[in-house]
C-alpha cells in the first residue's frame, strides 16, 4: 500500500517564518532528527532549506526555540530560504 505524504511538524513560528521538524531519513516514523530543521515544509534532509541548530549564532543547547527565534529576528532565517 503507497504511503501518503505528511506534512512535518511545526517547531516553533516566529515574526511570520515557520520553522518545522526535520525527521531521519525523511520518515516521521524515524524521529525527529536532534539539531536539525527546516524552512520549507516540503523539504527535508538534502533539500538545501534544513539547517543544524548548533551553527546559529548564540547557540544554546538547552533553547533550540530561543536560538531560531533570535536567528530570525537577525534576519538569518527565512521562509523556504537557506540559512544565511
Amino acid at each position: 500500500m503507497p504511503m501518503s505524504w505528511e506534512p512535518p511538524e511545526i517547531f516553533v513560528e516566529h515574526k511570520g517564518v515557520i520553522i518545522f521538524h526535520v525527521y531521519k531519513d525523511d520518515e516521521m516514523q524515524n524521529g525527529q532528527r536532534e539539531y536539525w530543521y527546516t524552512t520549507s515544509e516540503s523539504g527535508g534532509e538534502g533539500s538545501g532549506f534544513e539547517f543544524d541548530v548548533r551553527e546559529l549564532p548564540e547557540y544554546d543547547s538547552t533553547d533550540h526555540e530561543g536560538t531560531v527565534k533570535k536567528a530570525i529576528e537577525a534576519g538569518l532565517l527565512i521562509q523556504d530560504e537557506e540559512p544565511k
